[in-house]
């Protein structure tokens, strides 16, 4: 099993109680992130839209168009219940898309998931159209040291137990708070865009820094 397998599995595991244990762990804060996303977005109807990582749907419920891709047949079965868009079981690494064939794209939470993110990003702007925008929504490291402090216990020794107890999968928590860790945000990721040829990249932080949205154009 590789890892993108690995991790679609892990996800698969989790996905009936998926969207409980967000709402729980986040007291609801990650709603309010989604929608600033989407409005940073500035999506129009019957533009083509992607949902990258699109887990249970949150973004297309809202928007009502578009396509999901995700890597957890689980997330995109969960989707379906909630959802009428077309949704695919893929990779963010190869995109089953033409080039040039969509207008906007979304990603909430789902980019450090994928292994070799630089190859997302190349790939994201591949099949975006001349023009075309992607907005990521994705946590990030308070820079604050006291309320780093704070957070990253929280992260590293809360939230798996309590992530546990709801989805009853410790293991996938305790990989959220390691990918976080790990996740080149801020200025770095921002230069990661950049090598890839997006334009008019911004970054704007959220809740003291704990989530970021980033947003740039093709």
């Amino acid at each position: 099993m590789n890892q993108n397998q690995e991790i679609g599995s892990m996800f698969s595991r989790i996905a009936k109680r998926y969207n409980l244990a967000n709402d729980l762990l986040s007291l609801g804060i990650h709603r309010r992130w989604k929608k600033k996303a989407l409005k940073i977005l500035q999506y129009q109807r019957g533009e083509k839209l992607l949902d990258l990582c699109c887990g249970t749907g949150d973004f297309l419920k809202v928007q009502k168009s578009g396509i999901g891709i995700d890597l957890s047949f689980q997330m995109l079965r969960e989707a379906q219940k909630r959802i009428s868009n077309s949704l695919v079981c893929g990779d963010g690494e190869n995109l089953p898309l033409k080039n040039h064939s969509i207008k906007k794209i979304i990603i909430g939470f789902g980019i450090r998931n994928i292994p070799h993110v630089p190859k997302a990003l190349s790939e994201m702007y591949r099949v975006l159209t001349p023009g075309g925008r992607m907005v990521i929504l994705e946590f990030s490291k308070p820079r604050r040291l006291f309320f780093s402090k704070i957070y990253f216990f929280y992260l590293n020794k809360i939230l798996p137990r309590l992530g546990g107890w709801i989805s009853h999968d410790s293991e996938a928590y305790h990989y959220l708070a390691k990918t976080v860790g790990a996740f080149p945000d801020g200025e770095e990721f921002l230069n990661l865009m950049r090598k890839e040829k997006f334009k008019n990249i911004k970054m704007e932080r959220l809740h003291l820094g704990i989530a970021s949205i980033y947003s740039g154009e093709k």
